[in-house]
């Protein structure tokens, strides 16, 4: 239930579908990452990308720049988060492999997120081949279906919650009586 719960909003964090995010999933962690590591690159790369766009600065400017992505090429995705991230992953399936593409990802990733280009190596090519087979292996997961196991989610923490105040009302109203057993029990031994 919680990573259903987390890939819900996930997906309203980032502004990515859960059928992306939960397609992903499998792509990341073939590739020896998360889809946690995922929307920290991806949320990195839209600060990157919005500073290019907005302000004409930024650490990603280099890194589009060294991709040969234009601003027209990132304005032509609509704000597209996923959109961005495919054309930035096929880009990078072009670098040779050694510093240049490692630098680049750091750039639009963070640094702690370069992993992620072992789960988007075969561009989106790969990710789409990663993406129909998530399907076969029922991984795929609706905005519906998610909603529905949220909801659950929901309902089961505000009953544990409600329990947890049970508990300690009853623990309150019992204090009293608690501490003259302990009183009365300490004075009796030490007679």
């Amino acid at each position: 239930l919680i990573s259903i719960d987390k890939i819900g909003k996930l997906s309203r964090q980032i502004f990515i579908s859960t059928e992306n995010l939960s397609a992903f999933r499998l792509a990341a962690n073939l590739g020896g990452t998360s889809l946690e590591a995922f929307a920290k690159g991806a949320r990195t790369m839209a600060v990157g990308i919005n500073d290019w766009l907005v302000k004409g600065t930024g650490i990603a400017q280099d890194a589009f720049i060294q991709l040969g992505i234009s601003q027209e090429d990132l304005r032509a995705t609509n704000g597209d988060l996923m959109l961005q991230f495919e054309l930035v992953s096929d880009k990078l399936k072009l670098m040779k492999d050694g510093t240049d593409k490692t630098a680049a990802a750091y750039k639009l990733f963070g640094g702690r997120n370069i992993e992620l280009l072992t789960a988007m190596e075969s561009g989106t090519a790969g990710m789409v081949e990663m993406g129909q087979e998530a399907k076969r292996f029922g991984l795929v997961l609706t905005k519906e279906m998610v909603k529905a196991v949220e909801d659950a989610n929901d309902s089961l923490a505000r009953t544990k919650s409600l329990f947890t105040g049970v508990s300690n009302q009853m623990t309150v109203a019992l204090a009293p009586a608690i501490t003259a057993i302990s009183d009365a029990l300490r004075e009796k031994l030490l007679m």
